[in-house]
């Protein structure tokens, strides 16, 4: 029967924002609350930035990336208050 959708939008919010941290901390090597504030910050520029998708193009299609976008960086601003 699989997941129930909302459970697999988590995994997947989840799974950018830990690999997101993963990259920050052991490849570029920050500090844990240094990362935490990148993704933080990355996720709201991605979230303003999704406020475009609508507006560029008003179908839709625009409306999906528009979901996509904010539900991806609302995964990775929660995941960074609570990491």
């Amino acid at each position: 029967m699989g997941l129930r959708q909302p459970l697999r939008h988590l995994y997947g919010y989840q799974a950018v924002a830990a690999y997101l941290l993963y990259i920050l901390r052991d490849y570029i090597g920050l500090a844990d609350g240094a990362s935490n504030i990148a993704v933080a910050n990355m996720a709201l520029l991605l979230m303003g930035a999704a406020m475009v998708a609508p507006l560029a193009a008003p179908s839709m299609a625009g409306m999906w990336v528009y979901a996509g976008v904010i539900g991806i960086g609302y995964g990775m601003k929660n995941f960074s208050v609570v990491s």
